[in-house]
């Protein structure tokens, strides 16, 4: 059993060491986040994140691909093994979510809560400016791509599918 845990903590630290907003952490800060990670499981077309709904967690992709999709439907891209999203929601109360995020095979994920979060990390500190400023850049990047898909589907040309029939 102590070997297991040991396993699972050394592979979800691998994670959270790739994650550019957790690049810098101390040691202890890095151990005490790990320690708070609750694995799920999620099966092909499970909806991990929908866009709209309030967040209060991240999530770290062990294994499998996912799609990211905006609240139009329009895919961002696909994510898989050591990807993280869903960022935000550690820094923001109340925020809701920019993207969907649905599996396209299974997925073992790890969430971090934003209470247990916020209890690894100093709100006040250098550190937490930072990880800021990186997830806000990411939600800047999504609402400029729906808004680009939302003037271009809005063109004259790209009216598709509003032709009327007509009757025979």
């Amino acid at each position: 059993e102590p070997l297991r845990e040991e396993t699972a903590l050394h592979s979800c630290r691998r994670l959270i060491e790739n994650v550019a907003i957790f690049k810098n952490l101390p040691k202890n800060i890095l151990q005490s986040i790990v320690k708070n990670l609750k694995f799920e499981l999620y099966l092909p077309n499970d909806v991990i994140v929908k866009a709209g709904a309030q967040g209060d967690c991240m999530f770290f992709l062990s294994s499998g691909t996912v799609t990211v999709l905006t609240p139009t439907g329009k895919e961002i891209c696909h994510l898989d093994d050591g990807a993280h999203f869903g960022e935000v929601a550690l820094l923001v109360a109340d925020q809701r979510r920019v993207a969907s995020v649905i599996a396209i095979e299974v997925c073992e994920v790890y969430r971090l809560d934003r209470k247990d979060f916020r209890q690894c990390i100093d709100v006040n500190s250098e550190l937490f400016a930072e990880i800021e400023r990186i997830a806000t850049e990411r939600v800047e990047r999504t609402v400029r791509i729906e808004e680009q898909h939302k003037r271009f589907m809005m063109r004259p040309n790209n009216l598709r599918g509003l032709r009327l029939k007509e009757k025979t």
